[in-house]
């Protein structure tokens, strides 16, 4: 099963829950880490989600660019050896 920023808040929902239905602290305790590390996990793959697609986005731009002949592609390579006159 994939993991989604729904699954994890979900789950920190349920840990939530599960601390305010606690009686005894080291429990409540508990729950309350593993919520926190849901959203911590949740928050994570959220900044990854949009990375990706800032990512497909500005390759997008780009292949536009080239499409429209603004950027010369492929690029041609540097030569960094000078040509001798023999």
């Amino acid at each position: 099963m994939s993991a989604t920023v729904d699954f994890y808040l979900a789950r920190a929902a349920e840990s939530a829950q599960a601390a305010r239905d606690a009686e005894l602290v080291n429990v409540r305790e508990r729950c309350l880490r593993a919520e926190a590390a849901w959203r911590l996990m949740a928050d994570r793959l959220l900044r990854v989600e949009l990375k990706k697609t800032r990512d497909a986005q500005e390759k997008a731009a780009m292949a536009d660019k080239v499409a429209a002949g603004q950027v010369p592609w492929p690029i041609p390579p540097v030569s960094h050896h000078k040509k001798s006159d023999h």
